[in-house]
């Protein structure tokens, strides 16, 4: 069981790969911090997990995976486009830890906008990303999504190049 918190506490902040130091141990300290229950995330990290997806990505792009993203806002009334954008503009000011690109995050399906954000590879994650943007979001949920392993290791670890 450890052993499985220790590897997804690494795909987490593998995930956050295009962060700055800062940024990340910012959110490091956040999670540190207990909630109102008392619980606490304790943080483990590698640099090679990115590296790790990049290199299983090459061998087998195709191959398909599972993983999860925090749905955070969702609207389907006449002024949906432009509370989407807002909701998502508000939540790039106050989590930019938070893996974003606004290609990948905001969705119209008829009738609905909706943002997904994050990159997570396991539920616990994803949950515990719910704890932090739910304060503000109050209707963020868990989505589990199938995706192939090439794209996304392009999402959740970008290059330097493909973020210029």
């Amino acid at each position: 069981m450890m052993k499985k918190f220790f590897i997804s506490t690494i795909f987490a902040f593998a995930a956050a790969g295009q962060l700055s130091a800062q940024g990340l141990v910012s959110y490091r300290a956040r999670l540190a911090q207990p909630s109102t229950m008392g619980a606490r995330v304790e943080v483990t990290e590698t640099d090679s997990a990115a590296a790790a997806i990049r290199a299983a990505a090459v061998g087998n792009p195709n191959q398909m995976i599972e993983y999860f993203r925090v749905e955070i806002f969702f609207n389907t009334t006449p002024n949906a486009r432009r509370l989407t954008y807002e909701a998502y503009a508000r939540f790039r000011e106050l989590f930019p830890d938070i893996p974003a690109d606004e290609r990948h995050d905001i969705s119209y399906s008829s009738p609905k906008f909706t943002v997904r954000v994050g990159y997570f590879l396991t539920r616990d994650e994803a949950v515990a990303a719910v704890g932090r943007l739910r304060p503000v979001f109050e209707t963020a949920v868990v989505h589990a999504t199938r995706i192939e392993l090439g794209r996304f290791a392009e999402r959740a670890f970008p290059t330097a190049t493909a973020l210029e």
